[in-house]
């Protein structure tokens, strides 16, 4: 999996380069996109999640996981599989039929930038503010 929320661009970076790769030697590529129940798993409206995609990264198929505390809420019973496989095939189409717009080179550098600076602010939180474990111990649920 493609995850590294620290890296600027990281994940749409590398899907490109994988894209390219793929192309070049006429290999079949199946990006695996993870799905959960919070927004920190990547959770979120199945339609827009694949719609978000960048280009060329579908190309008519996609591996979705659904994690054991959720996939319930899709799969329980026959009318939600049938719901769901219904949105990821429409987003599967549409995301090929109108594939998203390349970013340009200055949203590209926008992007890297406001990266740069909210790592540097997410890290002086979790790794010089002293107060942050005991916080994040009070705050974070326990089994």
């Amino acid at each position: 999996m493609l995850v590294d929320s620290l890296q600027p661009g990281s994940c749409v970076k590398a899907q490109e380069d994988l894209i390219k790769v793929a192309k070049q030697f006429a290999v079949k590529l199946t990006m695996f996109h993870g799905r959960g129940g919070t927004v920190g798993r990547g959770g979120g409206p199945t339609h827009l999640v694949i719609l978000s995609q960048p280009p060329d990264t579908i190309q008519g198929s996609l591996r979705v996981p659904v994690q054991g505390d959720v996939i319930e809420q899709s799969f329980e019973k026959e009318h939600l599989c049938f719901r769901t496989l219904q949105r990821y095939t429409a987003a599967t189409l549409e995301h090929d039929m109108h594939p998203p717009v390349s970013p340009k080179p200055e949203w590209r550098a926008l992007m890297d930038e406001i990266a740069i600076i909210s790592t540097e602010k997410y890290r002086s939180i979790v790794f010089k503010e002293p107060r942050f474990v005991e916080y994040f111990r009070l705050e974070t649920p326990e089994p």
